[in-house]
C-alpha cells in the first residue's frame, strides 16, 4: 500500500467506524473526496435507519412481554409461579446471565426466585439480605430508585457486597 484514505463514520458526533481505502499507487484522493463523502453519508443514513428499526423491534418485544406478563398476572393465583414466569421472561428479553427476585419480609430481603443460564437455582431461594451487609441495596430500596452497578470497582459497594456480586 502506498496511499490511503480513512473517513470516519459517525452518528450524532459519535464515531461508529471508518471507511478505509488503500491503493498501491500514489494518489492525493482530492478528485475522489466528494464521492467518498457522499458514500459515507449514505452509509451513515443506512446505519441510522438500521439502528432505528432495531430500536423499534426491541421496544415491540418489550411491549409484547409486558402484555403477556399482565395477562399472566391476571390468570396466575400462585405468587411463586408468577415470579418464576417473570424471571424467565426478563432473562429471555434482556439476554442476561442471572435474574433473582427478592421480597421484603420485615427487615430482610428474601430470595423468592433465582434463575440463571443453567435454570432455576433453588439453593439461593430463601437466602436473606440484611440491611447492614448490603447498604447500597437498602439505600436504593428506601429511595425507591434503581441501583445500577456497572463494575465491581463501584465505590459504593462494601466488602460483603463485592464478594457476593463477584460470584
Amino acid at each position: 500500500m502506498i496511499s490511503r484514505i480513512v473517513l470516519p463514520i459517525a452518528l450524532d458526533d459519535d464515531t461508529q467506524g471508518v471507511i478505509c481505502i488503500a491503493d498501491d499507487r500514489l494518489r492525493d484522493w482530492g478528485d475522489d473526496l466528494a464521492f467518498l463523502r457522499s458514500a459515507r453519508k449514505s452509509i451513515e443514513g443506512a446505519l441510522r435507519t438500521v439502528l432505528l428499526v432495531e430500536e423499534v423491534e426491541y421496544r415491540n418485544r418489550v411491549l409484547r412481554h409486558l402484555v403477556q406478563l399482565g395477562e399472566l398476572a391476571i390468570q396466575q393465583r400462585d405468587v411463586d409461579a408468577l415470579l418464576h414466569s417473570v424471571a424467565e421472561r426478563i432473562l429471555e428479553l434482556l439476554q442476561a446471565a442471572d435474574c433473582d427476585i427478592w421480597t421484603l419480609e420485615g427487615d430482610v430481603l428474601r430470595c423468592r426466585v433465582s434463575l440463571d443460564q443453567n435454570g432455576f437455582d433453588e439453593q439461593v431461594v430463601g437466602r436473606s439480605l440484611r440491611p447492614d451487609h448490603y447498604p447500597s441495596t437498602w439505600r436504593a430500596l428506601q429511595e425507591c430508585q434503581p441501583l445500577v452497578i456497572e463494575s465491581l470497582e463501584d465505590p459504593r459497594l462494601t466488602a460483603e457486597e463485592l464478594e457476593d456480586y463477584a460470584e
